[in-house]
């Protein structure tokens, strides 16, 4: 009788039938006279038994005593400022309707007050009340089960008032405490990690109706096995298959799932799981924050099964939207933060489109991606979605979808995606969505002004990996363009013009030309499309940004990596005697004067264009002045050694009246060097401390110097520009630069020019490795002084190599004496 009397108290007549575990009421309570008009109270007095029926409740509540006793209670639960509602949905599907009022028990006369549907009858009631007092028998205080569309478990009174949970641990088992039916507040919207797998311990309870069964079912027999679960996409497996996991359990058998609060120890959860055919799963964890994860990644998982069999078994468009929608609003409500969460739907849906693609109309299919938009936000798609978004950019690539859900997404991977080489999908799907936007209308400018949003306003772009991503997927779909399969004309033109068109996007930002520069070097295309006429044609806007780039470090990279390699100069260079001979003859102009008026006035530079002198000389008589000065350098530095090409030369440079002046000048320089260089003067000249540039130019202009062979401009101020003066001395062969500022430009002059120099002092100078490995084209060098220079062990290593002649070398104070073992410092020192 006392056990009746307890599950009384705590079912009332809760109608078990219509709860489809929806989520809890949070309307507050306005006020005890509105709580009675709008939710049935069962009374359980201090004493005696209670009350039976919903009438006898009514009819109870008539005398002026109970309701004062009612309304005192009322307003006691209202104003206690430790029981308000939960802030946030419970995740076990109870109607919205059904409420959960928690109430303080502040004494044993306190009623408990539930605010529920009452429209069950007696019988089933009772069915129902016995049907639970099978899974708890023999009733003692210790455990309940609390269904979970009563139960809010985020709001357990293991976090509630102390006091509280003291009183209750006293109660008997007439007045359970508490503890097993109040919920209080416990925190905000606790984010929680899907589980797929972990270990719990598992208890089988048949519902038997017999008194023996019963008893060998009750809580003190049970049997516990412990069992490592895996949440498969349909069914609770055990690792190893034993016990009462010997086989699956689907999540079809799955009627409910509900919590069991066990009393004595608030350190544990268990879970029930309700299974059709009268049996019933306990699930024990070691804490309740693992019994939360369980019971939310269980629910998850059902929910998730149940639409996926919706979807493949329909094809009618109304109810394929609804899951969709339920799956959405599942994932985006969810206290799961895994990523796999809002993954999971658009798994399901690429499927279902996959599968039944021929059968559902575009129409359809642009839906159903307007639902599932919320959940691409801050998400990098998976293989089977990226396959699924490409097949919906070929199949409408002018859809409003295009631009209002895939814009986003796309930008999201750019700016996060590391390493594309790992995820070829996601670049496909890139390839396919730029693409798209080529298609509308205007597609060139939507396809420019899809990078320009990329980069941003700003001058320099705040994303570092959004333009190698942008040039790895451009470069993919021109090398698609000529890979085996063969497209015709048209098609390659626009796949061409496409890409090409977000290359020169990218180009026309100056905080983006230096990287596309390093990238496109190597020239990283096919074989087939260097040779394509087509692609070298579109492709010279690109080279021809890059050329006009004033940076050395820009222009530079239109050379080849190593002297062997081709480059785009060698590309671009007029190839054929012909009419069209020098159609992209414009952008190897400007090419050869970005290179040659900067940074490769030198002879090694242009001593490479000697075999292309029969071009050079075309576009002197075309009067390209750069061109027009390279020839005059190749007779000004003896580069051309056959009468008749050097007749050639002085014909086309003679041709025009630019040339004319450009050659007027080469005559008067060749004069004054044949003068300096006459033998006679002083054999060695040493310039005092404060010597500058003009000077040695004013110095060297005064004379003839044919016999210097040792010159001096230690501790002066020259610089590197001083070089090209030094040039004039073929006859050269000692120089002292020690602790002047000459440079590395002026080294590689010096490197070009005097070979016969034996002697070479840069002791203190600011000279880099880029310099000192010209010094290599010096096969004469004898004794060279490093001291105090930045060395590296490298270059010390290149040089020490390609010297044959070289007997003394001092390297103290430099990197490279640094990290040489001392029993390798015993070098010969230069004195």
């Amino acid at each position: 009788m006392e056990n009746d009397e307890v599950c009384d108290r705590v079912i009332g007549t809760l109608d078990f039938q219509q709860c489809d575990m929806s989520y809890i009421d949070e309307t507050p309570l306005a006020s005890p006279t509105s709580l009675q008009e709008s939710t049935t109270i069962q009374v359980t007095e201090p004493s005696g038994s209670p009350s039976t029926s919903l009438q006898e409740d009514i009819d109870s509540q008539e005398s002026s005593s109970s309701r004062t006793s009612i309304q005192q209670a009322l307003e006691e639960v209202i104003n206690n400022p430790l029981l308000q509602e939960p802030e946030s949905p419970s995740p076990y599907n109870c109607k919205k309707e059904n409420n959960f009022v928690p109430i303080k028990k502040a004494n044993r006369d306190l009623p408990i007050v539930l605010n529920l549907k009452r429209n069950t009858s007696q019988n089933e009631y009772m069915q129902r009340r016995n049907s639970l007092g099978e899974i708890l028998s023999p009733i003692t205080g210790e455990d309940i089960i609390i269904p979970s569309s009563l139960h809010h478990r985020d709001n357990l009174l293991s976090h509630s008032d102390p006091n509280l949970m003291a009183e209750g641990a006293t109660s008997s088992c007439s007045s359970l405490p508490l503890k097993a039916c109040i919920a209080t507040p416990r925190h905000a919207k606790r984010k929680l990690k899907l589980l797929e797998d972990g270990e719990v311990q598992v208890c089988c309870i048949p519902q038997h109706r017999k008194l023996l069964h019963k008893i060998l079912t009750s809580k003190y027999l049970r049997r516990w096995e412990t069992h490592h679960l895996i949440l498969t996409d349909s069914a609770i497996i055990s690792k190893k298959m034993f016990g009462y996991m010997k086989n699956p359990l689907p999540y079809s058998a799955i009627e409910d799932v509900s919590y069991v609060l066990t009393l004595g120890s608030s350190e544990r959860s268990v879970i029930c799981l309700s299974i059709f055919k009268d049996m019933s799963y306990l699930l024990r964890t070691g804490s309740a924050y693992l019994g939360d994860q369980w019971c939310y990644s269980l629910n998850w998982k059902r929910k998730i099964f149940k639409s996926r069999e919706i979807l493949r078994s329909t094809s009618r468009s109304e109810v394929i939207l609804r899951e969709v929608k339920k799956m959405a609003d599942e994932a985006l409500h969810s206290q799961l933060q895994d990523h796999c969460v809002r993954q999971i739907p658009l798994d399901v849906v690429s499927h279902l489109f996959e599968e039944k693609n021929k059968l559902l109309s575009a129409e359809l299919q642009r839906s159903v991606l307007y639902i599932v938009a919320p959940l691409m936000q801050n998400l990098i798609p998976s293989r089977d979605v990226c396959l699924f978004f490409s097949t919906f950019c070929h199949e409408n690539p002018r859809s409003e979808v295009i631009r209002d859900i895939f814009t986003p997404l796309v930008s999201h991977i750019l700016k996060h995606t590391v390493d594309f080489t790992k995820t070829c999908h996601m670049r496909n799907f890139i390839q396919d969505y730029i693409w798209s936007l080529y298609c509308q209308n205007n597609g060139r400018m939507a396809v420019k002004d899809f990078v320009e949003s990329m980069h941003g306003e700003s001058s320099c772009c705040p994303h570092p990996r959004v333009l190698p991503n942008l040039v790895s997927v451009s470069l993919a779909a021109l090398y698609a363009c000529f890979s085996d399969e063969v497209l015709s004309e048209s098609d390659l033109e626009s796949r061409l013009d496409c890409h090409l068109a977000a290359l020169e996007s990218m180009i026309s930002f100056f905080d983006w030309r230096k990287v596309m520069a390093q990238i496109l070097q190597p020239l990283p295309f096919p074989e087939k499309a260097l040779r394509s006429d087509l692609f070298i044609k579109r492709f010279s806007g690109i080279i021809y940004e890059i050329a006009r780039d004033s940076r050395c470090e820009v222009h530079q990279l239109l050379l080849g990596v190593r002297d062997e390699k081709e480059s785009w100069l060698d590309l671009y260079r007029p190839s054929t005697l012909c009419d069209a001979i020098l159609e992209d003859q414009d952008v190897w102009v400007v090419m050869l004067e970005a290179l040659f008026c900067c940074c490769f006035r030198r002879k090694s530079f242009v001593q490479k264009l000697v075999k292309h002198l029969w071009i050079l000389e075309l576009l002197a008589v075309r009067e390209s002045h750069v061109v027009q000065e390279i020839l005059c350098c190749m007779l000004e530095w003896d580069l051309v050694s056959e009468d008749e090409s050097v007749m050639q030369i002085v014909t086309a440079l003679q041709s025009t009246s630019s040339g004319k002046a450009q050659y007027a000048l080469l005559v008067e320089k060749k004069s004054y060097l044949a003068e300096l260089q006459k033998k006679g003067g002083p054999r060695k000249l040493t310039l005092p401390s404060q010597s500058t540039d003009t000077d040695v130019a004013k110095l060297l202009s005064g004379g003839s110097l044919g016999n210097l062979e040792c010159l001096s401009l230690a501790f002066t101020n020259v610089t590197g520009d001083c070089a090209e003066y030094l040039i004039r001395l073929p006859s050269l062969r000692y120089l002292n630069l020690w602790s002047t500022r000459f440079c590395d430009t002026g080294l590689q002059l010096i490197a070009e020019h005097l070979m016969k120099l034996q002697v070479l002092n840069l002791c203190e100078t600011p000279v880099t490795d880029k310099g000192l490995r010209c010094l290599v084209s010096l096969a004469g060098l004898k004794k060279l002084n490093l001291n105090s220079t930045a060395l590296s062990l490298g270059t010390y290593e290149y040089l020490k190599d390609n010297l044959p002649e070289l007997e003394e070398i001092d390297i103290r104070y430099t990197d490279a004496w640094s990290e040489l073992a001392p029993a390798s410092r015993a070098w010969p020192r230069m004195t």
